[in-house]
């Protein structure tokens, strides 16, 4: 009787990238509604205030597209064989919007807690923003080499 097939190996390429494709809609539409909650051209009258606002709009768009691009992929991904996939730089273009979605995120909501701050609070959220954006790209670069 042969050894039954590690699951890991049941599962095509081609299955992989649609999962992948729903998680990163997931991804994007959470990043893409926090930011949009948060948005509010009307806050202008600082600099901070104007950093943040634009970021939280480039952050939803950025999402947005992410969230389009994946779905449209995975849906023409249903139709391909396992042997006739897109190229790697179209399967990996959403993960790029989402990791540029997150880090605009960063940016903004650290820009909107700086604003309104007093001078040592300011330099608090200015310093836990640095660190997340750290982090983020730590686990990405990290999760990427296991």
């Amino acid at each position: 009787q042969p050894a039954p097939m590690p699951v890991k190996q049941q599962v095509t390429m081609r299955m992989k990238w649609i999962n992948e494709m729903g998680n990163l809609r997931v991804l994007a539409a959470l990043v893409g509604g926090f930011s949009l909650s948060r948005f509010n051209p009307k806050l202008t009258e600082t600099t901070l205030e104007i950093i943040s606002t634009i970021m939280f709009f480039l952050t939803f768009h950025a999402a947005t597209c992410c969230a389009i691009i994946s779905t449209v992929i995975a849906q023409r991904l249903n139709f391909k064989s396992d042997a006739d996939l897109f190229p790697w730089g179209i399967l990996v273009m959403p993960r790029i919007m989402l990791f540029m979605a997150i880090v605009m995120y960063v940016i903004a909501i650290t820009a909107w807690g700086a604003s309104g701050s007093e001078d040592w609070l300011t330099t608090l959220f200015i310093v836990f923003g640095l660190l997340s954006a750290v982090k983020i790209v730590a686990v990405i670069v990290y999760l990427h080499r296991i």
